[in-house]
């Protein structure tokens, strides 16, 4: 009885030596190995840790604060010559905030765009020779609450540095935006100004670019796509004369333009019987 009742004991008194040096280790791993508070944490009366955040700017997917329907429709076209000859713009740290303020609208610098001119000159990079036999194009911009300078630069940069001869018409095709300076009567005002026939083209709905462009396409008498700034003549570069077994009949080629390549409409091709080695291809954008 004397040795069960000493190895009860024995057994409890292990129990209780164990329990105590958990409770010494874990105090020392609590209050001597843990990490200090640092800054910008504190205890609260009760000994909980409270962990207080600090803004440190914003992520680099997000831009600065969210803008004003005012902010968002203002337009602040201001041209002083920036970019003139395709040279860079350097901003100043203060230029740079400025810009930044804006740059979530379209995701480019619209504080630049307002600054350089519509009709901003560039180098001249063409081969000397081209021939002088040329069809006639039509130029459609397909656009969504595209930046206002932006825009009428492109028309601008079109209609200046095509040839007459050359260029019939620049069609606009809105996808559906709501702002105000792309709007009637604002944009309508803006590019009667042109020698060119600029017509624009109003979607009820956002349609995407292929069904906008399709919708250009339906009324122009020619069609190219392109939304940039040309340099001096592009149209002679860009229009090749047609291969001779296409019929002298006016005819809508879909075309894809990438690298100076060209290439012709295939399923007009295969209806026509022609082989594909008189195929001139190029990569889809």
């Amino acid at each position: 009885m004397r040795k069960l009742l000493h190895y009860l004991l024995l057994v409890f008194g292990f129990l209780m030596v164990w329990c105590l040096l958990t409770m010494i280790i874990l105090y020392i791993q609590d209050a001597v190995m843990a990490p200090p508070i640092q800054r910008g944490e504190s205890r609260n009366s009760r000994a909980v840790q409270v962990v207080v955040g600090h803004y440190n700017g914003n992520l680099p997917q997000e831009k600065l604060r969210n803008l004003t329907d005012e902010e968002i429709n203002a337009n602040n076209y201001n041209p002083i010559g920036w970019g003139e000859g395709g040279k860079a713009v350097r901003l100043t740290k203060e230029e740079e905030l400025m810009s930044d303020e804006t740059f979530s609208i379209n995701q480019f610098s619209i504080f630049v765009s307002d600054r350089i001119a519509l009709n901003r000159t560039l180098g001249d990079y063409r081969k000397p020779s081209y021939v002088s036999e040329l069809p006639t194009t039509s130029v459609i911009i397909v656009y969504h609450n595209e930046a206002y300078s932006t825009l009428l630069r492109t028309v601008q940069s079109v209609v200046d540095r095509s040839p007459r001869r050359v260029l019939q018409e620049v069609i606009l095709v809105d996808d559906f935006s709501n702002r105000t300076f792309l709007k009637y009567p604002v944009l309508d005002e803006a590019v009667r100004i042109y020698p060119v026939p600029v017509k624009i083209v109003r979607t009820k709905q956002r349609v995407g670019l292929i069904r906008a462009r399709l919708m250009g396409a339906q009324i122009t008498k020619n069609f190219w796509n392109g939304i940039c700034i040309t340099k001096k003549p592009w149209a002679i570069p860009a229009l090749p004369p047609f291969p001779p077994y296409l019929p002298a009949r006016r005819l809508l080629i879909s075309t894809n333009l990438y690298q100076n390549l060209r290439c012709y409409n295939s399923k007009w091709l295969q209806k026509s019987n022609r082989p594909k080695k008189h195929l001139c291809g190029s990569s889809p954008f």
